[in-house]
């Protein structure tokens, strides 16, 4: 980034349809729904929930949209049907973010969908926000393809698409739309440096930092262009949003290494659950298997709602308040440290969420495998990364539905399982 030989470029030069800048323009009422709580079947007051891990793009996204349009004259609500993880509620420091429940007895011209397009993730806001909307528009990067038909719109809403998957964060299309309104935006004394920082954010996290393989350098020069807008901000400024929350350190070393000195300092009745879901295989396993020649190619890690839900309650010791995502970070971290030491050719990580349900994070550096599988698990995302939210079925369904998918694939060659081990073609 500190290169001058690495140009910016404005993302006003980004595609956009024209349809759906007319309606944004238009628009004196702007609904802003991401990331909610997935609903096991329709959307509806007596639907069952779960939650799923809000992420900084959607949240920057939203936020960054809010900013700027905002700063327009327009009135612009943000649903986002969740409880925000620790750090996300420090990037929505002035509490924007609404239930949708909060936004009841309102009406918008325009809604927004950002950084999502399955119905079923927006929880309540479809059922309860979307009719009231005379126009509703799609902004994702995810692979996939939304009909109005799926949506709870009003009868005569007008229902837009803007599909980008080839890019890498859906950060980048709020900076394709705000840079559109950049000069009037400015013209009113707004910084745009408050305006783009939550979307820089998402952009970050979705990127990797720029460490992800096989990303365009292109993304980046737009990227570059909102960094320097307004008075600038940098990089170090935006690591520090989002790790201005932390996780209480013996909460971090026991996601670490749950048999430590650490559990010795616990009731004795929460640090003997720890310690027998560390000795049952009931905490944070990681299988590693091997293909035809021997050669390590898929790695599965597995996380039980168990053990997260043991680790709040030694949060709540330390009088710190934890969501159950607030616990999937450090064991995310620990996979994909694992997954680049390992070299494998496909990384899955999975883990237990409330009401039957698993959160499934897919990997595959070199070729598209994770959105193959990810489809396969009624998912999406991107070729390369992408993920899915199971229903109905235990962690170790979906641990053998993925060992199956793989064996079939030719990824690694049948084994049974066992934790912590690695698995080897057995002798002839």
């Amino acid at each position: 980034m500190n290169d001058p030989a690495f140009r910016p470029l404005d993302p006003a030069h980004l595609p956009l349809p024209d349809k759906l800048l007319r309606a944004i323009t238009k628009a004196q009422r702007v609904l802003i729904v991401s990331h909610g709580q997935a609903v096991q079947a329709h959307t509806g007051s007596g639907a069952s929930a779960s939650n799923v891990q809000s992420d900084p793009d959607a949240v920057g996204t939203a936020l960054a949209l809010k900013r700027g349009l905002g700063a327009l004259g327009k009135t612009v609500d943000i649903c986002i049907d969740a409880e925000l993880p620790g750090s996300l509620r420090m990037l929505d420091a002035h509490h924007d973010i609404k239930r949708a429940t909060d936004l009841l007895g309102h009406d918008w011209d325009l809604a927004l969908i950002v950084d999502v397009s399955v119905p079923s993730r927006m929880s309540a806001a479809n059922a309860l926000l979307l009719p009231h909307a005379k126009a509703v528009a799609i902004v994702d990067h995810h692979e996939a393809n939304p009909h109005a038909k799926e949506f709870n719109l009003a009868p005569e809403a007008a229902f837009l698409r803007w599909m980008e998957p080839d890019f890498p964060a859906a950060a980048l299309m709020a900076g394709a739309i705000l840079s559109r309104f950049a000069p009037a935006i400015a013209a009113t004394g707004t910084d745009l440096t408050d305006v783009y920082t939550p979307a820089l954010c998402g952009f970050s996290t979705d990127t990797g930092w720029g460490q992800i393989q096989g990303l365009d350098t292109r993304y980046f020069r737009y990227y570059k262009h909102m960094l320097n807008a307004g008075s600038g901000t940098h990089l170090g400024a935006l690591r520090k949003i989002l790790t201005s929350f932390t996780l209480p350190a013996r909460v971090t070393a026991l996601a670490n290494h749950a048999l430590t000195p650490e559990a010795a300092n616990l009731p004795n009745a929460l640090a003997r659950t720890l310690m027998e879901l560390e000795a049952n295989g009931q905490a944070f396993t990681t299988h590693t298997y091997v293909d035809a020649h021997g050669k390590p190619s898929v790695q599965l890690a597995t996380l039980t709602l168990a053990y997260r839900q043991a680790l709040q309650a030694v949060g709540h010791l330390d009088h710190v308040k934890l969501t159950l995502d607030d616990l999937l970070p450090p064991f995310v971290v620990k996979h994909q440290q694992a997954m680049t030491d390992g070299n494998v050719r496909l990384s899955a990580f999975i883990a237990e969420t409330e009401n039957n349900q698993v959160y499934c994070s897919l990997r595959s550096p070199g070729e598209p495998l994770a959105l193959t599988l990810a489809k396969r698990l009624q998912g999406g995302g991107h070729e390369r990364m992408a993920g899915a939210q199971v229903s109905g079925q235990s962690l170790q369904e979906v641990q053998a539905q993925i060992e199956t998918w793989a064996t079939n694939q030719g990824l690694m060659v049948p084994v049974a399982v066992a934790p912590d081990s690695l698995h080897t073609p057995p002798k002839p």
